[in-house]
């Protein structure tokens, strides 16, 4: 059994999810971020439908990964078994990064609400189908494809809050992945992005040197040198 949406709707529940990260009362996705069984709309076949929506999957569940980083070393910060300062400033960058991407997704929802009231500027091009969204939001999917692919391949969820040296070699790594990828990209938003996390993490790995300098106190478990 179907349940036939319209376009627009399903356009307004994408935009509002890149916000509200919460499948559980969503008409459209399901708790695993997979199109529910059964929800199609009329201008599409339900196979054409389900591939036009895989990459939103993909990106909720990374924005979904991004917060709760995000929010796990914010909290362990305030422990005893507190994170690398580098961690806590890139979980800081993440968070930067979902306010500019959440801030381009507002610009089409505005601009989706005047063309509601026939006020759309001139130079905006209206977006009525999934097509169109998927051409507006193309950005802001490379930026989020470019930092998970970099958090993966950097962050080691069983080494956050371990309080051993394995967390400072991870943040290590993640310094190397953001330098390797920062040499490769050509596209200057996405550089931009890279950049500006680089250089969070890099001030914090100089801040947590500096600090062992001045005090000539140090957790070796925590730091990457040793006496």
């Amino acid at each position: 059994m179907f349940e036939i949406i319209s376009e627009e709707d399903v356009i307004r529940e994408i935009l509002w999810q890149f916000s509200a990260l919460n499948p559980n009362a969503s008409p459209i996705f399901a708790d695993d971020w997979k199109i529910k069984s059964g929800v199609m709309i009329s201008s599409l076949s339900f196979r054409a439908f389900a591939a036009l929506m895989t990459v939103y999957e993909s990106i909720f569940r990374s924005l979904t990964k991004f917060k709760r980083f995000a929010s796990f070393v914010e909290q362990k910060s305030a422990t005893a078994e507190h994170p690398p300062k580098m961690f806590r400033t890139y979980g800081q960058g993440l968070s930067q990064i979902i306010l500019h991407v959440e801030k381009d997704v507002g610009t089409i929802e505005r601009s989706l609400r005047k063309v509601n009231h026939l006020t759309l500027e001139e130079d905006r091009q209206p977006c009525t189908t999934l097509i169109q969204l998927g051409r507006q939001l193309q950005s802001c999917k490379d930026i989020i494809a470019m930092v998970d692919r970099i958090h993966h391949l950097s962050i080691v969820s069983t080494e956050i809050g371990t309080n051993s040296s394995d967390e400072w070699f991870s943040s290590i790594r993640l310094m190397h992945c953001l330098a390797m990828n920062l040499s490769l990209q050509s596209q200057p938003i996405q550089f931009g992005i890279l950049l500006f996390l680089f250089c969070k993490c890099l001030h914090a790995f100089l801040d947590e040197i500096n600090l062992a300098l001045n005090t000539l106190v140090w957790n070796e478990d925590q730091f990457l040198f040793v006496r």
